[in-house]
């Protein structure tokens, strides 16, 4: 059994679990694309049908808003964008949620699911570091050791 001090501890965890990674923009995008019923990769193609253009504006603001992911790289990664047309997107949700109750609501249901996901997603993490493992933490006069099984 080796001790595992506080700082070695959160040292672990943090290069070990990694929060952007746990929920990822395709699960993102899966989420929001099955959320309006539209097809896989449908919100990537170069599209302006109503019925796809409002589900990618949302996947962009979600991206910006939610996970803070630069203008550029969202639109590379919904089909190579430019990234003013992000902005746009971006900017449009935010100020139709002020207004628009359905919209504000999908956003709320959206963001509810991809909860569910993330949760989901740090379950796994746990189990792949066997929580089974470790014991208790406990206090000593100068700080709290951990007791692993490794």
């Amino acid at each position: 059994n080796k001790e595992l001090n506080i700082n070695e501890i959160k040292n672990l965890i943090k290069n070990s679990v990694k929060p952007k990674k746990l929920i990822s923009v395709k699960e993102v995008v899966k989420i929001i694309s099955d959320f309006y019923n539209l097809e896989d990769g449908v919100v990537i193609k170069k599209t302006r049908k109503k019925e796809v253009v409002k589900p990618r504006q949302v996947i962009m603001y979600i991206l910006r808003e939610d996970f803070n992911i630069s203008y550029p790289s969202i639109g590379e990664k919904l089909g190579g964008r430019d990234h003013t047309t992000v902005m746009h997107s971006y900017e449009k949700i935010k100020n139709d949620i002020k207004t628009d109750l359905v919209l504000n609501k999908e956003i709320s249901q959206i963001r509810g699911m991809m909860w569910l996901g993330f949760v989901g997603n740090v379950l796994k993490v746990f189990e792949s570091i066997n929580i089974n493992c470790w014991l208790n933490v406990y206090k000593t006069k100068t700080n709290n050791i951990l007791r692993s099984c490794y």
